[in-house]
């Protein structure tokens, strides 16, 4: 979320007596939108059949759900699977081809009878009950479809983060409603109110808080994992998560600073560009560090422990704007607007780079899309024993050129993610139509997060989809 936090210290310097609401009231609300797009892609999951658990090493749902079915067939995970299922299905529709066009030759050779005007009404009132037949079955299937969608959002586990969303959106509703409108107090209040009350409804001992408080216990359990180095899938999979929540760090920063300065205003000095930029860095620099520690750990001699350095790079491109924008700023605030121009072009550049170098990590590493990709995730069709034809006869290498093999969104639906990454990691670019576009800067910087969460819960699916692949070849990617 780099390409737009550096504006907003403009903001925070002139607004010296204190910051509106909108700017501390609307991390909590992207927070919780981050929350409900999780429970989507838990869903969409579900409905893949992509063991996240299995990729993630927690425990199954399966063993849970006890006599759940359909939840022992989440961890196919295999594109063997795929495969067979596309020539089972081919295998019913040359059947069913072959019964329709028996039918429509048996049609062809049976002679014209000449039935009188008693028999047509017959045939009329029967072809009328088997349309009304044919009707019912649409309807009934239809009903089965929203039936089964219901049950696998409750088997998913989905259906309790989303409710777990909903809850926390009525209860900051509530808090802002109360702090600013009965009890007349301010943004800053009422953000800390909200904050203190999520932290003590989940540990409530409440049966009703079962849930967020297990949800709240592990979510502080492997954050601790996290700043104590831990490089296992699932640690940098949330650190990963961590820096699309950038932007919400530095609001967390100026939480922070405000809190510091209270009752007095919030001073126009380097102190509140820093300590933000701080915040706002931390996630970045933790997955820095989980890089180098992967580097310094790397015991296998394939050649691929430099990719680690790679991926620090990256993450490091990702601090350059945040440090460039800081700069920029406060040389606006000491010499004025004009002499900071000069810097637009340098931010630009970064940018610029940082875009087009994650764009490529999020396909080539961690999707595993593209001629690279293919050879460093060795997807499928590399060894001996995997099927080098499709149901089709076509050869699997050639049809693999552009993507790779077991893609659970099909070769259309995986493009259509990989141009919406692309356009979401460009959403920077927002910043320069900010006042044809919005109404108000706020508007923008909220828009700008939401398309970054949503980019992240585009991105979870596909990324889950290529650790469980390169799980069963031996070659777990934890980059």
């Amino acid at each position: 979320m780099s390409q737009e936090i550096g504006n907003i210290f403009a903001q925070a310097s002139r607004e010296g007596e204190g910051l509106p609401h909108d700017p501390l009231l609307r991390s909590p609300t992207i927070l919780i939108l981050f929350i409900a797009l999780w429970g989507i892609d838990v869903y969409v999951f579900h409905r893949l059949r992509l063991d996240w658990r299995k990729a993630m090493d927690l425990p199954s749902q399966g063993d849970t759900n006890g006599s759940n079915g359909s939840s022992s067939n989440n961890g196919n995970d295999c594109e063997d699977g795929d495969i067979e299922l596309l020539r089972t299905s081919s295998a019913q529709h040359q059947q069913t081809s072959t019964a329709s066009s028996d039918d429509d030759d048996t049609q062809a050779i049976t002679p014209v009878s000449h039935e009188d005007d008693d028999d047509d009404d017959r045939a009329n009132l029967l072809n009328h009950a088997v349309s009304r037949s044919s009707s019912g079955n649409r309807n009934s299937n239809s009903a089965n479809d929203i039936r089964a969608n219901v049950t696998s959002l409750k088997s998913s586990g989905a259906d309790k983060i989303l409710l777990l969303s909903a809850s926390l959106f009525l209860l900051l509703y509530v808090t802002q409603f109360v702090c600013l409108n009965v009890l007349s107090g301010s943004g800053l209040f009422a953000t800390i109110t909200f904050y203190l009350l999520v932290f003590v409804l989940s540990l409530s001992t409440s049966p009703s808080a079962a849930f967020p408080r297990s949800l709240f216990l592990s979510l502080l359990e492997h954050l601790a994992a996290i700043a104590t180095g831990g490089t296992d899938f699932l640690h940098v999979f949330l650190a990963d998560a961590l820096c699309s929540l950038s932007k919400i760090f530095f609001d967390l920063g100026l939480l922070f600073s405000l809190v510091c300065s209270y009752p007095h205003n919030l001073p126009t000095s380097s102190t509140v560009l820093l300590i933000p930029s701080l915040f706002a860095s931390m996630p970045f620099l933790i997955r820095i560090r989980q890089c180098m520690g992967s580097y310094f750990n790397y015991e296998k001699n394939d050649g691929f422990e430099f990719m680690h350095i790679l991926n620090s790079l990256k993450y490091a491109s990702s601090i350059l704007p945040i440090v460039i924008s800081a700069f920029q700023h406060l040389h606006e605030s000491r010499k004025g607007e004009e002499d900071t121009n000069r810097y637009e072009g340098v931010l630009q550049f970064f940018l610029c780079v940082n875009t087009l170098f994650c764009f490529t990590w999020d396909t080539v590493v961690d999707w595993g899309l593209g001629p690279g990709g293919i050879a460093f995730c060795e997807v499928g069709f590399v060894g001996s024993s995997a099927p080098q034809t499709d149901s089709n006869g076509q050869d699997l290498k050639k049809k693999a050129v552009c993507l790779r093999q077991g893609l659970r969104l099909g070769s259309t639906g995986t493009w259509i993610c990989v141009i919406a990454n692309f356009s979401m990691r460009c959403a920077w670019v927002l910043r320069y139509f900010q006042t044809s576009l919005f109404n108000s800067w706020d508007q923008y910087v909220l828009a700008a997060q939401f398309i970054e969460v949503f980019r992240r819960a585009v991105w979870n699916v596909l990324r889950v989809e290529n650790q469980l692949l390169q799980t069963r070849i031996g070659r777990p990617n934890k980059k």
